[in-house]
């Protein structure tokens, strides 16, 4: 059915409200159970769900951008065309596992490679990086004989357990290997090697789906990580678990989602989620449909599983998700497009009242580029740009950006997280900071006149001396006190961290795009600033 006005207004409220709670912290909790703190065993929980992750998301978030990375290559050899991306770096194929083992495998291994709590409850019994607790408190193994931290492939005790599906041998490290020799060669912790193999015996599809461990989402919010369940009974009998794993949406519309899943033969692979999502019919006697997994929180000395209240659906919300779903998808290339601009406007609105965010600078991009992707594929838009057949991202991204591009979209460039000190500052108070903006404006106007677009002046941090406790913007803000606009110092110390970034020998903040000024000289003759 096509999408009505109302409709994308309403789902486009809802995916603005993501941005409103994108960090997760509306917390409701199910006390129904949870069990005392038995202290770590398997790995230590420094980080909570909560926290700011490396790349400056909360963890929660940061978790469905690393499901994002995964990687399936078509022409790779079978059992080898799904591959994860640890914290080191480290690509490893994955493990061939069942549908409901290879989503709790994903959610415990990026646990534990982050720090972070994970637990999962089952007929009372408890898991998670504590360990193996017993419905009688005591631990049902343990795991301290185990290494927290060795080589890969260097255990060789490991390599001989096979507690998982011991006739279902594993393709890597070799062909017809034990599971225990799979976890030996990709893990370092070689207690969460032996303890998984244990979850993967103890939990199946029926666990992830009771409301203790996941709850049902609104469909609006859907986010890699969530799990669409097949269910036939709610305890009974087998399932199937599919994990989304990537989400291409912005701005009330979906425009693609990709499951990762496994069926047996048990090779895992990636597939695209919109007959899934727009045909299963969710059942709540069963506990089958979306569901997203709760978080753990320790609280009085007992872990419980608390849930995100302002995404959750009722049991009768969620029986209505086809038509939902529906909805979501199906939007014409014009409401696209019209979508997308309200995005980048209300970015860059949002980067007036806090020119320092690198989140604003993202999300205008991350808009920009699905604009692309629409104008490429649609004939009705690319043909009036002078078109006659399917563009090249080199060819229309010049296109579109002279329709729409603003001088100020250059000027809050896009940076590199991690390697720019503008991304980790605290803003000050609004006015302070509209008025430093407009400087930046201005200064650049003026700059333009005397030296062309090779003269740009992006809003980053150039030049800092740590030393001497220069921020990187002597010459905006001199400029900008010296024509009567209000500026404010935002150098940060490097002794009070830098949020996961590796600022302390940045000199000047480091572009997304390297080839920022070159690309921005090509078309600076059809610019014009962004007013507001």
């Amino acid at each position: 059915m096509m999408r009505n006005l109302t409709l994308l207004i309403a789902l486009t409220l809802a995916l603005h409200a993501v941005g409103c709670a994108e960090e997760d912290t509306v917390g409701t909790s199910d006390d129904n159970y949870a069990i005392e703190d038995p202290g770590w065993e398997v790995w230590q929980p420094v980080n909570k769900w909560t926290d700011v992750a490396p790349n400056g998301e909360s963890y929660e978030l940061f978790y469905a951008t690393w499901l994002g990375t995964i990687q399936q290559d078509e022409n790779a050899p079978s059992g080898h065309k799904v591959s994860y991306v640890l914290r080191d770096g480290t690509v490893v194929p994955a493990p061939k596992l069942e549908c409901s083992d290879t989503a709790l495998f994903l959610r415990f291994l990026f646990a534990q490679e982050y720090g972070l709590p994970m637990v999962v409850y089952g007929n009372r019994t408890a898991m998670g990086h504590f360990g193996w607790i017993t419905p009688e408190g005591t631990r049902g193994r343990r795991y301290l004989n185990y290494q927290l931290d060795a080589p890969r492939g260097s255990d060789p005790s490991l390599q001989q357990i096979n507690r998982y599906l011991p006739d279902d041998l594993q393709s890597y490290p070799h062909e017809d290997a034990t599971i225990g020799e799979y976890m030996d060669a990709v893990l370092t912790n070689k207690r969460f090697g032996v303890f998984m193999q244990d979850v993967l015996n103890m939990y199946f599809s029926g666990n992830i789906a009771e409301p203790t461990n996941t709850y049902y989402i609104k469909p609006e919010f859907i986010r890699a990580g969530d799990v669409q369940m097949h269910r036939s009974h709610p305890w009974d009998g087998i399932g199937h678990t599919l994990t989304i794993q990537r989400v291409n949406s912005l701005n009330g519309f979906l425009r693609s989602v990709d499951l990762i899943q496994s069926y047996m033969p048990t090779f895992p692979w990636i597939s695209d989620g919109y007959s899934e999502l727009t045909s299963y019919q969710p059942n709540p006697e069963n506990f089958s449909g979306l569901r997203r997994w709760k978080r753990p929180v320790l609280r009085y000395g007992r872990w419980y599983l608390e849930k995100d209240g302002s995404v959750a659906a009722s049991d009768d919300e969620a029986v209505n998700n086809p038509e939902t779903f529906e909805a979501l998808f199906n939007i014409s290339p014009e409401e696209q497009v019209a979508a997308l601009l309200d995005t980048i406007e209300s970015s860059r609105a949002a980067q007036f009242e806090n020119p320092n965010s690198c989140r604003r600078r993202e999300n205008r991009e991350d808009a920009f580029d699905i604009l692309y992707e629409v104008y490429m594929s649609t004939p009705e838009l690319y043909g009036p740009l002078g078109f006659t057949s399917e563009p090249t991202l080199a060819e229309i991204r010049p296109a579109v950006d002279k329709q729409y591009r603003t001088i100020n979209d250059f000027i809050w460039a896009k940076m590199h997280y991690e390697s720019a000190w503008v991304c980790h500052w605290n803003p000050s108070n609004t006015a302070v900071n509209q008025s430093m903006y407009q400087a930046a404006v201005a200064y650049n106007q003026q700059v333009a006149l005397a030296n062309g677009c090779q003269g740009l002046r992006i809003f980053r941090s150039e030049n800092v001396d740590n030393y001497d406790g220069s921020d990187g913007f002597d010459d905006l803000k001199q400029w900008a006190l010296a024509n009567g606009y209000q500026w404010d110092n935002y150098y940060l110390d490097p002794s009070e961290g830098d949020e996961g970034g590796t600022l302390h020998n940045v000199v000047t903040d480091e572009l997304a795009d390297p080839n920022l000024v070159d690309y921005f000289c090509s078309i600076y003759d059809d610019l014009e600033y962004w007013s507001g």
